[in-house]
């Protein structure tokens, strides 16, 4: 048995190091690029690698600070950066008060509406009636409300402390799976605050950056579970996980990564975590997950706050999928609400019915279309998720709302710089983040070189919640910004895969063990 989890390891590594490396390569030739619709042009490939060369070094000088500060007293350090991180967001979210917008704006809205006693947005045919997934996050917004000032800024200011703690556990997390390498540690924490996207969507008043930050303690107590077999780890991983599944549903990926690896180091496979622990973690995991927004569902419907149970009449999962399906040049981008119409007016929000229609809607577009295109298609798509880069920080983190006076909360110094006209500003910020992102695919693809030769799979689970990232993505409808949950992974990867390139040209040069 032990043989079989050894080569399912082997498997999704060399897979993901084929993938990564084939798009590293082909992102040479073409370029992802958000308008905020997809597009994919022919790449500047003299820029990318120009550019490239600063990008890269100045991810050795993290490497070679982070040697230096873990000669200081470690907690001193840490609280210092985290600090001055925290600092830098705060003058953000002041100095770049952009409004909030699309769905944003919408669940903001409705947190003030349940404030005042209002749930009609919860009813058939209403928004958080077919997007319940969003019930979660409206709640929350309406409990910071209801203790704190009533605006976005309050929300941001929300943000930034969850994003000050992704960055902490970004660097607790690479302790936990590289061990020997707390001598360079330091450096995967700056590289985490130096993130530029973490930062500017903290304008985005949505559940991205709290639930990633919640995943990410997720995954970090699940490694601690399997190295320690402590149960509180395991009750905490579910705990965590259901409480980032409440703001955002995309937990349900490093959900299932983390039944993968738990099944995979159980003694049921000859491997270390005893297999009634693990048996229990993922009953108990499954469990949770959804158990806010059942407690919710009953409360409400008991009260009288809703009709229904939550769910009843939600938007089915045919729906996304036929969004997902790139049968036109949006590649899978949202469809300008064409399914939403067809869901709420036509089948009136029957998710049978309307299953049964967008079933249909995919077989007659994939035989419209033919095997080889609707393949292409997918290939497209997939690679201007996942080459893009910039997590549509542009559009979420600086607006997109061409109205001028839509666009800011108040005017500042710097609000001017921000603006949805400013195309050199902008511009800049994706060729910068189009450039990191290159290198991040290169990093990572030799991590996963490196993984294979030695066979050395500690980190594991990080792999599998990008697979599973891959795989879900590949079917569903796509944002470049909806891989910002994968973000504390690809940095700890790529860090280590630079103490690696360090290490083996300290070999080679200098002769050192």
């Amino acid at each position: 048995m032990k043989k079989i989890a050894d080569k399912m390891r082997y498997l999704v590594f060399t897979f993901l190091l084929l993938f990564f490396s084939f798009l590293w390569l082909l992102t040479l030739l073409l370029r992802a690029k958000s308008n905020p619709l997809p597009i994919i042009l022919p790449q500047k490939p003299l820029i990318l690698i120009v550019l490239s060369i600063p990008v890269f070094l100045l991810l050795f000088i993290f490497f070679s600070v982070g040697h230096i500060l873990t000669q200081f007293n470690e907690k001193k350090t840490i609280l210092t950066i985290l600090s001055i991180y925290f600092t830098v967001q705060v003058l953000y979210i002041l100095l770049f008060p952009v409004n909030a917008y699309e769905d944003a704006a919408i669940v903001e809205g409705f947190a003030r509406e349940f404030l005042h006693g209002k749930f009609s947005s919860l009813e058939v045919g209403n928004y958080l009636g077919y997007y319940p997934n969003n019930i979660g996050i409206t709640l929350l917004f309406s409990f910071l409300y209801l203790l704190f000032p009533d605006n976005l800024l309050t929300l941001r200011f929300c943000n930034v402390i969850f994003s000050t703690l992704t960055a902490w556990l970004t660097y607790k997390l690479y302790k936990e799976l590289f061990p020997d390498e707390r001598n360079s540690s330091c450096g995967v924490l700056l590289m985490a605050v130096c993130f530029l996207p973490a930062i500017i969507l903290n304008n985005l008043t949505y559940g991205d950056t709290m639930s990633t930050s919640l995943c990410t303690a997720g995954l970090l107590n699940s490694v601690k579970f399997v190295k320690t077999s402590h149960t509180k780890y395991m009750i905490y991983t579910a705990l965590l996980l259901m409480l980032g599944n409440f703001t955002r549903s995309v937990a349900l990926l490093f959900l299932l990564a983390v039944l993968v690896y738990w099944t995979l180091n159980s003694k049921f496979l000859r491997s270390t975590l005893n297999s009634k622990k693990v048996i229990a973690g993922i009953i108990l995991a499954i469990l949770v997950f959804s158990l806010p927004l059942r407690l919710f569902s009953f409360i409400g419907f008991k009260s009288g706050i809703i009709a229904e149970p939550v769910g009843t009449h939600a938007n089915p999962v045919w729906r996304w999928i036929n969004i997902g399906f790139p049968s036109d040049s949006k590649l899978g981008y949202w469809d300008g609400g064409r399914n939403t119409t067809i869901f709420v007016s036509r089948y009136k929000c029957d998710p049978k019915k309307a299953s049964r229609y967008f079933i249909h809607d995919v077989i007659d577009k994939y035989q419209t279309l033919g095997i080889k295109n609707t393949l292409k298609g997918y290939a497209k798509k997939t690679f201007w998720t996942w080459t893009e880069g910039t997590y549509n920080v542009n559009f979420y983190g600086l607006s997109q709302t061409l109205k001028p006076e839509n666009f800011k909360l108040y005017d500042t110094p710097l609000i001017k710089y921000a603006e949805p006209d400013d195309a050199i500003f902008r511009g800049a910020l994706d060729w910068y983040l189009h450039t990191c992102n290159w290198i991040t695919l290169a990093l990572v693809a030799y991590y996963l070189w490196y993984c294979i030769r030695y066979k050395d799979f500690k980190a594991e689970l990080l792999v599998y919640t990008i697979l599973f990232y891959l795989g879900f993505y590949f079917f569903w409808e796509v944002k470049s910004r909806y891989l910002f949950g994968l973000c504390p992974i690809l940095i700890v990867l790529s860090y280590n895969s630079i103490g690696l390139i360090v290490k083996k040209g300290q070999r080679k040069f200098l002769r050192q063990p």
